[in-house]
């Protein structure tokens, strides 16, 4: 990954180690996470761990799933590797992948 200068010695800034998708939902939001334990059962854990787990973000509004990961190269893998099996899980008529 490349640093940005700006980014280097900035005292307001730290690093911390990216977790799974699943450590990060909000408790409150525990139909996200049955969807997720779902999709690990259906995708199988190598599967899941590789595109599913190392996520940004993921909501639902109505049958819209919006799914944001890092790069390019991760949202071509996660919509060719995955994208049926997570509008099914999810009941999503629409799935949006951003790359930040």
């Amino acid at each position: 990954m490349m640093e940005k200068e700006w980014l280097v010695g900035n005292p307001h800034l730290h690093a911390e180690e990216s977790s799974p998708i699943e450590r990060r939902i909000a408790p409150e939001r525990k139909e996200m996470l049955s969807a997720l334990m779902r999709l690990r059962d259906i995708l199988g854990a190598p599967r899941y761990d590789a595109h599913i787990a190392p996520v940004q973000n993921i909501a639902k509004s109505g049958s819209v799933l919006l799914v944001t990961v890092r790069s390019a190269a991760a949202r071509t893998m996660l919509l060719k590797e995955c994208a049926a099996t997570l509008k099914s899980v999810f009941s999503a008529d629409v799935l949006k992948v951003i790359a930040v």
